[in-house]
């Protein structure tokens, strides 16, 4: 989503001194600001559709031609415990974890029921995008599927609490989400995934970290 002025007497998009949300609203509904898009919301997009004719200004939905606006990253990298990097190298075990995740209930929840869950292959209209098929393939909700996956892997035993438990020491197989709040509540939606994962099992702690260093920690494939 993004915005754009109509008045060209507005003050400027390089506003990079207005970092509280509430002055960054009530600046766009003013319409004292050239364009906006970044750190924008869906959840602003009430506010901001109700004042475009008092603010002088105009409301877009961006398509994402990108793939999507929020992606889970998983590091097949990852060395530190070799248990985690074990399942998280393994094809399997992502499938299974894709399959977990009810994007509906995210799309609802985060993108007021406009966005497409799906995949992240780019948009069906770029010369990059593989098929339409691939937008729900291993992306649709199948909590049966992703649990038959797990359990064929050799993940069958589970702890007092219903999460599946490590092949190497019987400890909990514990996943960590390493988020930031920056432009989306991905904080927020990490807890969604976490909750939605205890279906198949999968134990899955947030962590979130200040931005500058959560990106030291992915250089330092930590």
């Amino acid at each position: 989503m993004y915005v754009k002025t109509r008045n060209p007497t507005a003050g400027t998009s390089g506003s990079a001194e207005i970092n509280d949300q509430e002055v960054r609203l009530l600046k766009l509904v003013n319409g004292e600001v050239d364009y906006k898009a970044q750190g924008l919301q869906l959840s602003d997009a009430p506010l901001l559709l109700e004042n475009q004719e008092k603010g002088g200004y105009k409301v877009h939905l961006d398509q994402a031609y990108n793939g999507s606006d929020s992606v889970l990253q998983i590091n097949q990298s990852y060395s530190a415990d070799p248990e985690v990097a074990k399942w998280l190298t393994n094809a399997d075990f992502r499938r299974a974890l894709s399959l977990g995740l009810d994007r509906d209930q995210l799309n609802e929840t985060f993108w007021l029921g406009v966005g497409i869950p799906g995949s992240v292959v780019p948009a069906e209209s770029s010369p990059y995008n593989p098929g339409p098929e691939y937008r729900t393939t291993w992306s649709t909700h199948d909590v049966d599927k992703a649990n038959a996956l797990l359990d064929s892997l050799g993940l069958t035993k589970k702890d007092s609490d219903g999460f599946r438990v490590r092949t190497d020491n019987g400890e909990r197989l514990r996943i960590e989400i390493t988020t930031t709040q920056a432009f989306l509540p991905y904080p927020k939606q990490a807890e969604m995934i976490a909750d939605q994962w205890r279906k198949i099992g999968i134990f899955a702690e947030v962590k979130e970290n200040e931005r500058n260093l959560a990106m030291t920690r992915i250089r330092n494939n930590e």
